[in-house]
């Protein structure tokens, strides 16, 4: 896909350093306007995803397509994983999904009164940030034990609080 393994490792770094600023503000700055900017015109993750779909086009395009049937077993995963650009793009998908959950669980705790202390929510994005999902998961536990309300807003929930 790219000429040669300086450029694989100069796209990696871009790509793994290009979110860093936000998540650092995230947890050190939330109520900063350039922070609140960043995380909701969301142009870093979309940043990031370009630059996935990007790579992946460009992988398809030379020719060199995956076969989807290789999806379906680990042998074949691992099999597919062995090229070092297909590994930038499987990594470009880590960051990406990362910061776009990041700054969902940030956003939701700021729109939402900040319900989950601050402190936590530092642990969830510090968690969000190198294991994805586990942050993710850690944000709607601390909700529904502090705050004592799901991800989303229902009717139903509303009017018992009204009450």
């Amino acid at each position: 896909m790219f000429a040669d393994n300086e450029s694989l490792n100069t796209l990696f770094k871009v790509i793994n350093n290009l979110p860093l600023p936000l998540w650092l503000m995230m947890m050190v700055l939330p109520s900063w306007r350039v922070t609140q900017f960043l995380a909701r015109s969301r142009i870093i993750p979309i940043i990031v995803c370009a630059a996935y779909a990007t790579f992946f086009i460009l992988k398809t395009a030379s020719g060199d397509v995956m076969d989807m049937k290789s999806f379906l077993t680990l042998d074949g995963v691992k099999a597919i994983f062995a090229e070092k650009d297909v590994v930038l793009i499987g990594w470009a998908h880590f960051i990406a999904y990362d910061i776009f959950v990041g700054s969902w669980v940030f956003l939701d705790n700021y729109d939402n009164g900040r319900k989950v202390p601050h402190l936590l929510m530092v642990v969830c994005l510090f968690f969000c940030l190198m294991l994805g999902p586990v942050g993710a998961v850690l944000y709607v536990i601390f909700k529904l034990l502090i705050a004592r309300e799901w991800i989303y807003k229902t009717e139903a929930n509303e009017k018992q609080k009204q009450q």
